[in-house]
């Protein structure tokens, strides 16, 4: 790790503008400006290389841990920052991994389903009526209260995803990872039964399996590994009541395998299973707007458009169009309400609506890579450019064998030559 990320990063900029925050020692140990500190850390952690295996969190610990650990050197540069950074990631990611599990629950009516154990990626899932009396969330009581969620939903399905980790921090990002996947491909079967709302009243998600508030981390006997810390949905709207799948559960538990072979057989699989993740994240708030600006980020990695254009966004969305005439309107139309989602940052009353019109091209796309094979998701979206109408891939293909003739013919004259 020599470099920073990109070239517009500049490392020595940054190591200068941390030396001039620093304050005298207090007690014998290193001080900064708070606040000034506080933003280039963030820039640290967003501009420094680090293993794909951190979470974000540890990667602001270990920012945050190499600043002190280069100002108790001496003067802070850029080389020493770099040097604190790569001594402490490579200390964490030799660190042993432990067995945890992560408590939480689902938006599932109790006793409606029956799931049994899921494995996932190495995880075992486990959906139960409640949690396990070894489960004890008592030593959180008064932390939950005071950030008021004391509160919780006791009708949800209780879930429990076991891990391995080298952290607790990687350990939640880990498990919450696989179960969104899972859920990803729970709410993908449902959602797709529903191509229209209208809702009157308060909002509420897209997403029919939705998480509970709060998640807690355990091992694997049920005591807390902290007790004095959790994790919670900063922006959780309560199902009441939640979601009797009973006359469902069949359907969606055999369209589970269908999408998990797909996915493991898949030359980008790790991909996929980003998409689905991102597809459940995406429909869990109940803010839609900022749901919609989701689903458009994810259309654009599924048509692998992310640095280009929206008009090749929309180009590849029309190649497994029904009716591409009437859906080019569409896909402008919802082109022109993202862009006044980000530029003028409107409240869009119709955004409901929006929001189930950019669905159905986002689950087509992802039906689109589950059913067929391609090396890379890149080679897919080359293969959302290619013309439509069979008459224009005729005269493609009769254009390529002429141009094979004639460039054998040359390398023959050459040959001879």
């Amino acid at each position: 790790m020599a470099r920073p990320k990109g070239k517009k990063h500049d490392l020595v900029l940054l190591a200068k503008e941390l030396e001039a925050t620093r304050l005298p020692p207090r007690d014998g140990k290193v001080a900064f400006e708070a606040f000034a500190s506080h933003d280039i850390i963030a820039v640290l952690a967003s501009s420094v290389p680090l293993s794909d295996d951190l979470p974000q969190i540890e990667r602001v610990r270990i920012v945050r841990q190499a600043i002190v650990a280069a100002a108790e050197k001496g003067r802070i540069t850029a080389k020493s920052l770099v040097a604190a950074v790569g001594a402490l990631e490579s200390s964490y990611l030799k660190a042993p991994r432990i067995s945890y599990v992560v408590a939480t629950s689902v938006s599932i009516k109790p006793g409606s389903i029956d799931t049994g154990r899921v494995s996932v990626t190495g995880s075992t899932l486990a959906f139960t009526r409640k949690l396990p009396r070894s489960f004890d969330r008592s030593p959180l009581s008064d932390r939950m209260r005071q950030n008021g969620h004391d509160k919780l939903p006791r009708n949800y399905l209780a879930a429990r995803v076991s891990v391995t980790a080298r952290s607790h921090d990687q350990a939640f990002a880990l498990a919450m990872d696989r179960l969104d996947y899972l859920r990803g491909i729970w709410n993908f079967y449902i959602n797709r039964r529903i191509g229209f709302r209208i809702s009157s009243g308060p909002r509420k998600p897209v997403n029919q399996i939705g998480l509970g508030p709060v998640h807690s981390l355990h091992l694997p006997d049920g005591r807390l590994a902290s007790a004095d810390r959790y994790w919670y949905e900063p922006d959780f709207v309560a199902v009441r009541p939640p979601h009797n799948l009973a006359d469902l559960w069949g359907r969606v538990r055999r369209e589970e395998g269908h999408v998990r072979n797909r996915v493991r057989s898949s030359e980008y699989s790790s991909e996929l299973v980003s998409a689905l993740i991102r597809y459940a994240r995406a429909l869990d708030g109940a803010t839609l707007e900022l749901c919609y600006l989701k689903l458009w980020s994810l259309l654009e990695f599924l048509t692998d458009t992310g640095r280009r254009s929206y008009d090749q966004t929309i180009k590849r969305c029309l190649f497994i169009s029904s009716d591409r005439a009437f859906e080019e309107q569409v896909l402008e139309h919802l082109r022109n309400r993202r862009n006044e989602l980000v530029h003028s940052a409107r409240v869009n009353v119709a955004v409901e609506h929006h929001l189930y019109q950019l669905k159905h091209f986002v689950e087509n796309l992802l039906l689109f890579h589950l059913k067929h094979r391609f090396e890379s998701r890149a080679e897919a979206g080359d293969f959302l450019d290619h013309p439509f109408r069979t008459e224009d891939l005729r005269d493609r293909a009769r254009d390529l064998r002429k141009r094979l003739t004639m460039t054998s013919r040359a390398l023959a004259m050459r040959l001879k030559m």
